[in-house]
């Protein structure tokens, strides 16, 4: 395909839409392991992770039907269906589209953003 063309531009998911929608469900600084193809997209947030890694990650964002990447479309699904399961983590939203996970606030596994382990303590006297 030729990258000067716009039909390589194109993509085939009302990327306007699918923004909005995470705007709803999730506040500007929410960490995020979104699919590969939405990195863009939500890269001026502080906290954007490429799926599957989501340690430190508050929402997990995929794209049904867009790349893979950087897993095989076999293990992107066994480790999509680890967190559908996984109960630190609740499905919040899925259309035809989007789904968005979210961590349990309880959830033992998480690790909070760098930016917050980085506020000072206050020293009572």
């Amino acid at each position: 395909e030729n990258l000067l063309s716009s039909s390589f531009w194109n993509c085939d998911w009302p990327a306007k839409e699918i923004k909005q929608k995470v705007r709803q469900y999730i506040p500007d600084e929410g960490t995020i392991s979104a699919s590969q193809n939405l990195i863009p997209h939500f890269a001026s947030r502080k906290g954007i992770h490429m799926f599957p890694y989501a340690d430190r990650a508050e929402y997990i964002v995929i794209l049904k039907g867009s790349s893979t990447y950087p897993l095989s479309p076999e293990a992107f699904a066994s480790e999509l269906q680890k967190f559908r399961t996984d109960p630190d983590w609740a499905l919040i939203m899925e259309d035809d589209y989007l789904l968005i996970l979210k961590r349990n606030i309880g959830s033992s596994k998480f690790s909070p953003p760098e930016s917050l382990l980085l506020l000072p303590v206050p020293v009572l006297q």
